[in-house]
Parts: structure tokens; sequence; C-alpha cells
């Protein structure tokens, strides 16, 4: 038995385990992105900045999704598989980019300056922070406290 679904893993993924997993992050990037949708794309606003947290919010609360489980697979990855991990390293960047430019736009430019990418590299490690720290603590206690707090830097009218 176990030769017959080894063989159909290989059919339908013909790159073994590299294109098993990158076929998993691609559906858990896919998904998570759309639940940033479409605040993501016009973070211009504070009422945008809130709808893409509400959407986070949905994402891993109401799926009941409070910790991610890929994780610390995303991170083995980067370390073992080289083109697999440049791939999640691209789209980590792409993510990255996207909030950094929300962040520019919130205070009338078109371009993310350093400063931007600081704040929206933290936002993001704010966010993995809290599922790390709910897989630990068993909690979604964490999480619920970095998505509280990842817009505090946002004033309510910006310059």
């Amino acid at each position: 038995m176990a030769v017959r679904a080894r063989s159909q893993l290989f059919h339908y993924f013909p790159q073994g385990k590299s294109g098993l997993l990158r076929a998993v992050f691609e559906h858990e990037i896919a998904e998570l992105t759309a639940a940033q949708e479409p605040a993501l794309h016009d973070l211009s606003s504070r009422q945008s900045w809130e709808a893409w947290r509400e959407g986070l919010d949905d994402y891993y609360f109401v799926q009941g999704r409070w910790t991610c489980p890929l994780t610390a697979l995303a991170a083995q990855v980067v370390a073992t598989d080289e083109d697999l991990g440049a791939w999640l390293i691209a789209q980590s960047t792409t993510w990255r980019r996207a909030l950094a430019t929300g962040v520019a736009a919130m205070w009338h430019r078109q371009h993310p300056n350093s400063h931007d990418e600081d704040l929206a590299a933290t936002m993001i490690c704010q966010l993995q922070g809290g599922l790390i720290m709910g897989r630990i603590d068993r909690s979604p206690e964490s999480l619920r406290a970095a998505l509280r707090r990842i817009l505090d830097w946002i004033p309510a009218q910006a310059a």
C-alpha cells in the first residue's frame, strides 16, 4: 500500500517532497492573502489598515487558525531547500513591501523609505511572534494582543 501511495504522490508532485511543500505553502499564502484583501492593496487610510487587521483577525480566529504550524516548517525549508526557500523569501518580501507601501501612503508618499520598511517588518514580526507564542502557550491570547497593538503607530489622522 505504501508503494502505491508513494507513486500517487510522485504522480501529483513530480518534484517530490519539495513540490508537495510548495503546494501547501501556495495554498496557505493564497488563503492568507485573500483574508487581507482588498485592504492590502489600498492601505492609505486608518480605516483600510483596520480592515486589513480585521481580515487577519477573521482569518486566524473565525476559522480557528490562531496558530500557524507552517511557520516552523517554513524556517526549516528556507535552511534546507534552496529553491523553495528562495520562493518563500520572495513571498515574504512581497508581503512586507505591500505593507511598507501602505505605511508610505499614510504619510502621502508614493514610495516607501527605510522607516516604512522597518515598520512593515515590525508588524510582520509582531504577528509571527503572536502565532509562535500561541503554539507554545496553546492559547490565542498572544496573537490577539499582537493584532490589537499592531496598528498603534498609525495616528487617527496622518500628516
